[in-house]
């Protein structure tokens, strides 16, 4: 068990999960900024068509590793313990050479499959000319990103964490940035293509030279088969949970598109990438976990059961609150993003994703569990039935209702969190039980209906006025946290969750003062 006094494993746990949420809160803010100046600047038509085109880079970045991300993190997270700089060396040359050649291989169908795209997203034959050049821009963007994605074992593994945040700061800042001001000024697609190709490429070079920062060489390439073969059935359940994964994030989209036209698609697209963004920065919040679990090795479980009820807890506890401000303010901000007509038709997507969203977040740590104990198979099967159902419904209900039907479709999410949690709760520990594990969602759930309660009077009595909902919402969370504090003060003392929180922030607090946390 951590500890509720600071220690080595406390402050570390503290340290990456700062970094990774400065960087997480920029992703977040940033990204979905820019998403809607494009919408509001381009029109839902051209909007919708490069949402289509970002779905299929986003599948091509998932998958073109085949498989092999967590795995080789994991892999690389034990060498670096055991100091074999060789071996880890070779092991990132061979990621490269596959990530390059399946990076390739998306770019060349994306560009035979642009009539087909073109002709299904139903967007002005006015703008072909336009959707054909973006689609090229963005398509060489695909190879920057596939290869850039190799920072991410090789950053991790090394918990330098301070690098990842600059990496997610800098160039969402940047992209961003670029966005609302070019678009302001040549407001067509061909500006978001050339947007993302120059900051993508600047991306991939500083990369390449953190790589020699880290590393202190660049690898040679060379191919270590040896190495790939030993995470390649990891590799093969994490692949399989990714062709699930990639329902739910990205050929839903092009699901949207087929049936409904790119017009529709960002009020439906809008709300789930509000919901992604927010699942990812949480998942950033203890991505950490992965390499650090994994390099306990034959302990890993033992290292598990002392921070799990905490660390599912503190989830929990942020999921409500994040969310809860989403449902409170979200339709006020799309409607000075974008434009309140915008605002009322993407309200009710908006709030059956904060739904999906706050189920999904208790499936995170379980993820991180899994993976650090070399399991795929949990996750793998948990994703593939949860896209499948996701897929085969958004067939039935998009022809019904439209985008909110597609929206209905991800609440099969609630089934894949009790399916998950309790097979690798089983992996962790035969003797647990679904009530043990339910008692750190007791506090958080109190939370939620008090926030609940808040949205429904800030609606009915302050009648848009943003000021006013804005204290009654302040109000309502300092009442809600008064209330977890009396609850796991009172009733589950023993679990020690509301001191451990404390320490960690008086951990940071003492890191940030000493300078040593940067």
């Amino acid at each position: 068990m951590i500890s509720s006094k600071p220690n080595s494993l406390l402050k570390s746990v503290t340290n990456n999960s700062f970094f990774l949420g400065l960087g997480s809160v920029a992703n977040l803010v940033l990204g979905l900024l820019f998403a809607g100046f494009i919408i509001r600047y381009l029109n839902e038509s051209r909007a919708g068509f490069i949402i289509t085109i970002q779905a299929i880079m986003s599948i091509s970045v998932m998958i073109g590793d085949i498989g092999l991300n967590v795995p080789a993190l994991r892999r690389l997270s034990i060498l670096n313990k055991n100091n074999d700089l060789k071996t880890s060396t070779e092991l990132i040359s061979s990621l490269f050479l596959i990530n390059l050649v399946t990076a390739l291989s998306f770019v060349l169908i994306l560009f035979c499959a642009f009539p087909y795209i073109f002709d299904i997203s139903k967007i002005s034959d006015s703008y072909h000319n336009e959707a054909f050049w973006t689609t090229i821009l963005l398509g060489l963007s695909i190879i920057f990103m596939q290869l850039t994605k190799l920072s991410l074992p090789v950053l991790e593994s090394n918990q330098r964490y301070d690098i990842l945040t600059f990496l997610n700061f800098i160039f969402p800042l940047l992209t961003s940035i670029s966005g609302i001001i070019f678009l302001n000024i040549y407001n067509t697609m061909i500006t978001v293509g050339l947007i993302y190709f120059v900051f993508r490429l600047i991306e991939l070079i500083s990369v390449f030279l953190i790589f020699l920062k880290v590393l202190g060489k660049f690898p040679i390439l060379c191919w270590n088969w040896k190495e790939i073969k030993s995470i390649s059935g990891f590799a093969g359940w994490n692949f399989f949970g990714l062709l699930g994964a990639l329902c739910t994030s990205n050929f839903d989209r092009i699901l949207v598109t087929y049936y409904l036209g790119s017009s529709n698609l960002p009020y439906y697209a809008y709300a789930q990438r509000i919901c992604s963004q927010i699942h990812t920065a949480l998942s950033n919040q203890v991505r950490f976990l992965l390499p650090m679990l994994s390099s306990f090795e034959k302990n890993t479980a033992e290292k598990i059961r002392d921070i799990d009820d905490r660390m599912r807890w503190f989830i929990a506890l942020i999921s409500v609150i994040t969310y809860g401000f989403c449902v409170l303010y979200g339709p006020q901000i799309l409607s000075i993003i974008v434009s309140p007509e915008f605002s009322n038709k993407t309200k009710l997507p908006l709030y059956l994703a904060c739904i999906q969203g706050i189920i999904s977040a208790q499936i995170i740590s379980f993820h991180y569990y899994s993976w650090s104990l070399g399991k795929g198979a949990p996750n793998a099967l948990t994703q593939f039935l949860n896209g499948l159902f996701v897929i085969l419904s958004m067939i039935i209900l998009i022809p019904l209702w439209g985008y909110v039907g597609a929206s209905i479709a991800h609440l099969w999410v609630i089934l894949a969190v009790i399916f998950n949690g309790y097979w690798v709760m089983k992996i962790i520990s035969t003797d647990s039980s679904f009530k043990i594990t339910f008692s750190a969602y007791y506090s958080p759930i109190i939370l939620m209906i008090i926030w609940s309660f808040s949205a429904l009077v800030s609606e009915s009595i302050i009648n848009g006025n943003l000021l006013g909902k804005f204290f009654i919402s302040i109000l309502t969370l300092i009442i809600g946290l008064i209330s977890v504090w009396l609850i796991e003060t009172r009733c589950f003392s023993k679990y020690d969750r509301w001191s451990t929180l404390i320490s960690a922030f008086r951990t940071l607090i003492k890191q940030f003062r000493n300078s040593k946390a940067f």
